[in-house]
């Protein structure tokens, strides 16, 4: 079946469509986020977005189909057209550009009198699987990681800062023995001694500060050390920031905490292999 889509706009989009399009792609359930709000409905939906297809099995871009733009009337019950946008509820209905299929919905709550949209719908729902096999390297503290994740999926910013600082905790002691490998593999007895000798009973502050002092440099990318930013930034969360903050700041430490966990072990993993690879073909023939 075809599926209608929309008038292709110009390259250049303005900003309020650029924080719709940042709202769907990125945000969880209940986010909200300030907006000049346009007149017209047509004018508030961005052309395409980038979210992950279940059928392509991958990152694709999605365009909105026409003709699908719905307004609920706060109380009223039913569906009604409305080509001025007013403040209430809209949905709008993003088809994959390749497949044609797997079709997501959004709802979102726009306030004109307040200048601010909200979501609040979203099908597929907002993904909180964990991959297996990042579940399999987080161990214990998979179960922390997840609970952050559930809460973030709701937008309770505050609460996921907390369960990612106790995953923090539970990981450290593993990081700092995967950085101890990494530092013996590289000839950095000075570095691996350190590293070892802070695990352990040591207090949680001062084995993260020397997990981020003595971080392998492929952690830090572009001059940002994401175990320093996870050590700074959640406890902050958790004690000064608004539950908005908090949604903004769980998201990019969720990120940090997995791109720390999954380089650390990719690392040794790939070295151990090219090891045996290189050991294998030394071997003389029979």
């Amino acid at each position: 079946m075809r599926i209608p889509r929309s008038p292709k706009p110009s390259d250049e989009q303005p900003d309020s469509l650029i924080t719709v399009r940042q709202l769907l792609e990125k945000s969880p359930l209940y986010a909200t986020k300030e907006l000049s709000i346009p007149h017209r409905i047509e004018d508030a939906w961005p052309y395409t977005l980038e979210l992950p297809c279940s059928v392509c099995g991958k990152s694709r871009p999605f365009s909105r189909s026409s003709g699908n733009e719905e307004h609920r009337f706060i109380g009223a019950g039913v569906n009604v057209s409305a080509p001025r946008l007013s403040t209430g509820i809209y949905d709008a209905t993003y088809h994959c550009g390749d497949c044609h299929s797997n079709p997501y919905r959004f709802s979102v709550h726009f306030d004109c009198e307040e200048a601010a949209i909200q979501k609040v719908g979203q099908w597929p729902r907002w993904d909180i699987d964990i991959d297996p096999t990042l579940k399999k390297r987080l161990g214990d503290a998979e179960l922390f990681y997840r609970s952050a994740r559930i809460m973030l999926a709701e937008s309770f910013g505050i609460g996921a800062c907390a369960y990612l600082r106790r995953a923090l905790e539970d990981l450290v002691d593993p990081i700092l023995n995967l950085e101890a490998d990494i530092a013996d593999e590289l000839g950095e007895a000075d570095d691996a001694t350190a590293l070892r000798k802070v695990q352990g009973a040591q207090p949680f502050d001062e084995k993260a500060r020397e997990a981020y002092r003595r971080a392998p440099a492929d952690l830090v990318v572009d001059g940002r050390n994401p175990l320093k930013e996870l050590h700074k930034f959640l406890s902050v969360a958790v004690h000064k920031l608004s539950e908005e903050q908090a949604v903004d700041l769980a998201q990019e430490h969720s990120n940090d905490l997995k791109f720390v966990i999954t380089r650390l072990h990719t690392w040794m993993e790939e070295r151990r292999e090219f090891r045996d690879s290189m050991q294998q073909a030394r071997r003389p023939t029979t």
